[in-house]
């Protein structure tokens, strides 16, 4: 008997799996984070960037693992129905660490720059929030359009925070849109500011 035998096969089975999970994180991820906004590196465990008020100024790969457990009597039957849930547990289970991972980095890069805004001190959640929409910047698009801010809070917290809004004057509400008419207005500078620094062909 030979040793081994569908080893060759079991390896086409293992690179067909994962070849599935990666499709399956992608997917996931790609609600959080467009794959346009993520790189690959082919080696390379560190790197380093240049010095700033805000994030690491090293920084190095971090393991995430998963853990999963299959029942003898599942392999006994060939129950192939395993399949699906474990490519779908390990791609959730991945996403979940990258984004722990994620807020880890940005609770760094925050703290380090002093860019914090803490609920407690202020009077109610909704002032909390136009205090941190007065500190955030905007961003625009590869198509010329303003990204407007994302608020990623616990269930518990959007709760409190989404009873707190609602409950406020028209004239916090016109605020709030002052606020974010001045930021669309100096993102809009910023972009044609950094525009006008790339030469251009003129139009015939």
């Amino acid at each position: 008997m030979t040793p081994f035998r569908f080893d060759a096969r079991a390896r086409d089975f293992d690179r067909a799996v994962t070849r599935q999970v990666q499709a399956e994180f992608k997917k996931i991820g790609s609600r959080m984070m467009p794959d346009r906004n993520t790189q690959r590196f082919s080696h390379g465990r560190s790197w380093l960037t240049k010095p700033n008020n805000g994030g690491d100024e090293a920084g190095e790969m971090q393991m995430h693992s998963f853990e999963f457990s299959t029942r003898f009597e599942d392999i006994v039957s060939h129950n192939l129905e395993i399949l699906p849930d474990f490519r779908r547990r390990v791609a959730e289970s991945m996403h979940r660490q990258l984004m722990e991972s994620l807020y880890e980095t940005i609770e760094r890069s925050t703290s380090k720059s002093g860019n914090v805004v803490d609920a407690k001190e202020h009077e109610s959640m909704a002032q909390a929030f136009l205090a941190a929409l007065r500190q955030i910047e905007f961003g625009v698009d590869e198509d010329g359009n303003v990204s407007m801010p994302e608020f990623h809070l616990g269930a518990e917290a959007h709760k409190k925070m989404m009873a707190s809004l609602e409950v406020q004057s028209q004239e916090f509400e016109a605020e709030v849109e002052q606020v974010k008419a001045e930021k669309i207005a100096k993102a809009l500078e910023r972009e044609r500011e950094r525009l006008s620094k790339f030469p251009h062909d003129e139009e015939e």
